[in-house]
């Protein structure tokens, strides 16, 4: 079964290391943590991070960035990344943000 969770802890920050964008050289864990905001879509039958779309902290008067979003290839094709940046957009309209790049 497929969820999809706002909750960070050190699971996601283990499992997206194994992301090929994450690992082409850039530090998973300083990526966590310098984001705005972050959703994870997590197979819970297995206990695995099977994607995830990060949204890049905004500087005052920029629009929000959606930096990285991305579904292990097994899960790909199944809607899972229109589900993550729907949740996303959800997101950042109840925080009143009216503009995203």
């Amino acid at each position: 079964m497929i969820i999809f969770t706002e909750n960070i802890d050190n699971i996601l920050k283990q499992s997206i290391k194994s992301f090929p964008l994450i690992t082409e050289g850039e530090n998973a864990n300083e990526i966590v943590e310098n984001s705005e905001h972050i959703i994870i879509a997590f197979e819970n039958t297995l206990n695995k991070v099977i994607g995830y779309v990060i949204l890049e902290q905004a500087s005052i008067n920029l629009p929000s960035n959606i930096h990285y979003i991305e579904i292990l290839e097994e899960y790909q094709k199944k809607g899972l990344g229109t589900q993550l940046l729907q949740k996303m957009l959800e997101y950042l309209r109840k925080t009143g943000k009216r503009q995203v790049s």
